[in-house]
């Protein structure tokens, strides 16, 4: 009997012991949970405009984000460009990449960086003013789009109702109920016709 008493304290210990590991609001479930890792921002980049051509980037403003930077490559052969920031409006970065002549070993400039914030910074060629380029630092502004209003219901003219034969002989106020509001009584479509209003 000892043997027995032992074996069921035991197994009700370990019972009690399981019972409170997995209840709520024990020292498992109150146990500081780890905060969710923060999102990182995005690593600084470089970008590269290309010169092909008499154009800059292919005649597209390039769009970064702040902190980004570009560098210039001529890849017009024997042609010397430059990537000079204009004057009007007041840069918000100022920079000039000096001669970049195409198709030798001066035909990339320095990296020029772009400190954050939403603003377009325009550039010209001084060899060619005529060639210009600009770099839309930020996020683009969301252009509105136009919404269309909402289609008006085509309504039509429908015949006269008719009352299915079990309704006049259903006492029944529920089932009456049911026929009236849920059966469909709208005739063929061929038999619509347009309202005039």
């Amino acid at each position: 009997m000892s043997r027995f008493l032992t074996f069921s304290m035991g197994l009700l210990a370990a019972a009690g012991t399981a019972a409170l590991l997995l209840a709520p609001g024990t020292a498992e479930s109150q146990r500081p949970k780890k905060a969710a890792p923060r999102a990182k921002a995005a690593a600084p980049v470089t970008h590269t405009v290309l010169i092909q051509d008499h154009v800059f980037n292919g005649g597209k403003p390039l769009p970064i984000n702040g902190g980004d930077s570009v560098i210039w490559k001529n890849l017009d052969r024997g042609e010397d460009h430059t990537a000079t920031s204009d004057a009007k409006p007041p840069p918000r970065v100022k920079f000039d990449t000096g001669y970049l002549t195409g198709g030798t070993n001066t035909d990339t400039s320095d990296p020029v960086f772009f400190p954050p914030g939403d603003y377009a910074q325009k550039y010209y060629c001084r060899v060619h003013p005529d060639m210009k380029g600009a770099i839309i630092v930020g996020k683009p502004t969301p252009q509105k789009r136009k919404v269309k209003p909402a289609a008006r219901p085509h309504r039509h003219r429908v015949g006269a109702p008719v009352a299915p034969a079990d309704l006049t002989q259903s006492r029944d106020l529920s089932s009456l109920l049911d026929l009236v509001l849920y059966e469909d009584r709208s005739p063929p479509a061929m038999a619509c016709e347009p309202i005039q209003e």
